[in-house]
């Protein structure tokens, strides 16, 4: 292989390893969360209240993410469709854990005010929905690692 070939073979590497880095980082309230995260633009129907999004630099997908929403039927419907969530009694909050610290607009109330969901098997273990039986918000959160 001549020289110029292997600094071509450099040069294509250096860029495809920076490619995680072009695309990881963490956005709060940022209008992109919802593309970034799920990977299509945000429906009309969706009014995002609070988000926060985060991607490592890693080669494969390691995310997390924190969402509130307006109350949305459809949303709410989507995701306990899926036969993998299930409702969480409240005496099973403990098991929740957040992806490090949750930001501070994430559920401001205590765990009784809201109604629960977590995911259950393979890619949903850490999903948990919460809908604030008051104003009827919905919150949710993942992470893959």
């Amino acid at each position: 292989m001549r020289i110029s070939g292997i600094i071509k073979w450099i040069g294509f590497l250096t860029i495809f390893s920076a490619c995680g880095y072009l695309l990881s980082g963490t956005w709060e309230n940022d209008d992109k969360n919802w593309s970034r995260a799920y990977n299509q633009p945000l429906p009309d129907s969706i009014k995002i209240v609070n988000s926060w999004y985060w991607r490592s630099p890693h080669w494969t997908l390691e995310q997390a993410l924190y969402f509130e929403i307006e109350y949305n039927q459809g949303v709410l419907e989507t995701f306990l469709s899926d036969p993998t969530v299930a409702n969480l009694d409240y005496n099973d909050t403990v098991n929740i854990n957040f992806f490090n610290d949750k930001p501070e607009w994430f559920l401001p109330k205590s765990f009784g005010e809201y109604e629960i969901w977590k995911g259950n098997k393979g890619s949903f273990d850490n999903f948990f929905l919460f809908l604030d039986k008051q104003s009827r918000h919905l919150f949710w959160t993942d992470y893959k690692l």
